[in-house]
């Protein structure tokens, strides 16, 4: 679970920190958050690993949801997609 995290980075916080104060009334996937720390405190790790992948499939769907939907931002002029740097 530990690399799948990894993997997500910091990118993916802080997008979904943005989508919820965007859209404040999407409260699905948060709601799984209390089925997994359940899980974890009764040490069912096939439960847990298995919302957690849910969680994840879910989270992903509104993430590119929100982007197909979402109008161009002007920050995307303004850093270079190869870096994520801004351009100079």
């Amino acid at each position: 679970m530990l690399e799948a995290w990894d993997r997500v980075g910091d990118e993916t916080l802080l997008l979904m920190t943005q989508l919820s104060l965007a859209d404040s009334t999407r409260h699905g996937p948060s709601g799984d958050h209390a089925g997994i720390v359940d899980a974890i405190e009764q040490r069912d790790s096939d439960l847990a690993v298995g919302l957690l992948e849910r969680h994840l499939l879910r989270a992903e769907g509104v993430i590119n949801e929100s982007l197909r939907s979402a109008p161009p931002s002007p920050i995307g002029a303004l850093t270079d997609a190869s870096t994520n740097q801004p351009r100079g």
